[in-house]
């Protein structure tokens, strides 16, 4: 199959109606993800973000049948397994889902004490109505937690 019928074949296994609203949104992106990364969901009214959810990406697994899921975590500690097949933040208009050219890397970091930590980096993808810097009222949107805090500096989100 082609990449796009092969996402085709992905998408049709979730369920009519959250495929009919997967298929009705129209900004898909493409976000770098990596363990303890906080995504923070929102619905912009009047300008202004409202009903703010902070999730926090965790462990990432791999199988033969299932492919890569990485897990997600809510502020209530419900979690959430983000897999091939797109799947919906419960009760928000945003779905997760990993991209078929799954990439893997080991990224360096500088820790403190001066030693080198590495972690896993990887990528899931976004889909919405529309894209956050577009600031369309009404819509849902998810973003990484230091981009919603250059958007909305006079908003004190906590982690």
């Amino acid at each position: 199959m082609e990449d796009r019928e092969s996402l085709r074949a992905l998408v049709d296994q979730m369920p009519a109606v959250e495929r009919q609203l997967y298929d009705d949104m129209m900004s898909l992106s493409l976000e770098s993800a990596f363990p303890g990364r906080k995504l923070v969901v929102y619905t912009l009214r009047n300008g202004a973000p409202t009903a703010t959810q902070i999730l926090t990406l965790g462990s990432m697994t791999m199988t033969v049948k299932e492919g890569s899921s990485v897990e997600l975590t809510a502020e209530d500690g419900r979690t959430l397994d983000v897999g091939m097949v797109p799947v919906r933040v419960p009760g928000k208009e945003v779905f997760l889902h990993v991209p078929q050219k799954f990439e893997l890397r080991w990224k360096g970091r500088v820790g403190r004490g001066g030693g080198v930590n590495f972690a896993p980096h990887y990528a899931v993808l976004i889909k919405t109505w529309s894209k956050p810097h577009l600031r369309v009222d009404g819509d849902t949107c998810c973003v990484r937690l230091n981009q919603f805090r250059e958007m909305f500096p006079d908003v004190k989100i906590g982690y």
